[in-house]
């Protein structure tokens, strides 16, 4: 049996057979579905000594996926993220064990030494989950959206959207429909590594571009979008936007870096009187339906491409439990492209 005859059975090339049987990223669920139906159904064997995934492959049967025990209810990014990840399980016939983390739990907390034994790999969903781990684990970690800070760096292999970009991104397209003037709102006082990163490249990109711009670090609590009455005159935001109206030349492209605070922003800005696609234009990140699809119009966002992280992740774990030796502090970081979706009209 050859891998020529599961191409043409599968319909595809022989490299993207090569990338389904190495679990290489780049590769759509679909198209990966039905290389291993074609696998199963002529019974084909890789050879070991094709690659080191093939090996990783046989072996990783186990996969921890631990995340928050809030996570879920606070964006529908982190559902999206975690049944991709469940997807690119499923699709390799690994068996994925998901661990709610509680508050202030570790991992040891939530899984006993019989459970982690039993384990061939483990991915961290968020920060939350990379600070539980107080002790080394006996197999490859791999952290998504661990948001590591430069200064203080996850010490585990990670994959995250490139935030660089996205901010770069988010100026480009509020120049590009004329903003001369724009602004991105940080919805946290606090450090946070990802929207940081957003934001700055967002003020790099402004000024490469010759556009006018600032960064407001506002302190917006998500619970907000279902209770805009806790929004009152002496909030932050509500300060923010009558500042905004006092202006002569108000920024009128927003950037903010997360949809689940531009939906907040948006329809603050609308209960002031402001009207979005002709007093202000906003752009937000994470592409999450939901939240967007209520606002008129729709804001343009920016996706971080789950599948793709999810994919990633899955092939950097599939490498790293291939390996017979991994060195101490020999960790790396895979960025994912994100993709614009742009508002219509």
């Amino acid at each position: 049996m050859s891998i020529a005859k599961v191409a043409k059975k599968a319909g595809v090339s022989q490299a993207t057979v090569s990338y389904v049987i190495n679990g290489k990223p780049g590769v759509s669920d679909q198209t990966v579905k039905r290389v291993n139906q074609a696998i199963k159904e002529l019974g084909y064997v890789p050879r070991a000594s094709r690659s080191r995934d093939v090996t990783a492959r046989a072996v990783s049967r186990n996969i921890a996926v631990v995340f928050p025990e809030d996570a879920m209810s606070h964006s529908p990014l982190n559902t999206r993220l975690f049944e991709a990840l469940h997807r690119q399980l499923e699709f390799r016939s690994a068996r994925m064990l998901p661990v709610r983390l509680p508050a202030g739990a570790m991992i040891h907390d939530v899984m006993d030494g019989r459970t982690l034994n039993s384990l061939d790999g483990m991915i961290l969903l968020y920060c939350h989950s990379v600070a539980a781990i107080a002790e080394p684990l006996p197999f490859p970690v791999v952290t998504v959206l661990g948001h590591s800070d430069p200064l203080d760096p996850l010490k585990c292999d990670q994959v995250e959207p490139d935030n660089a970009r996205i901010g770069a991104m988010a100026v480009r397209y509020l120049a590009g429909r004329g903003h001369q003037q724009v602004a991105a709102i940080k919805p946290s006082t606090r450090v946070h590594p990802a929207m940081d990163i957003r934001c700055g490249s967002f003020l790099a990109g402004a000024e490469s571009l010759g556009v006018e711009a600032a960064v407001y670090h506002i302190p917006i609590e998500l619970y907000l979008s279902g209770h805009p009455e806790g929004l009152t005159g002496d909030h932050p935001l509500a300060i923010w936007i009558q500042e905004w109206q006092q202006r002569q030349t108000p920024p009128t492209g927003i950037f903010v870096p997360s949809d689940s605070h531009l939906a907040i922003v948006f329809n603050a800005m609308v209960r002031a009187g402001i009207e979005p696609g002709r007093d202000v234009d906003f752009i937000g990140c994470n592409n999450e339906p939901v939240l967007l699809q209520s606002l008129s119009p729709t804001p343009a966002t920016i996706d971080i491409n789950p599948d793709q992280i999810a994919r990633a992740a899955f092939h950097m774990l599939l490498q790293r439990i291939g390996e017979s030796g991994h060195a101490p502090g020999s960790y790396a970081t895979v960025c994912v492209e994100p993709l614009l979706l742009e508002r219509q009209g």
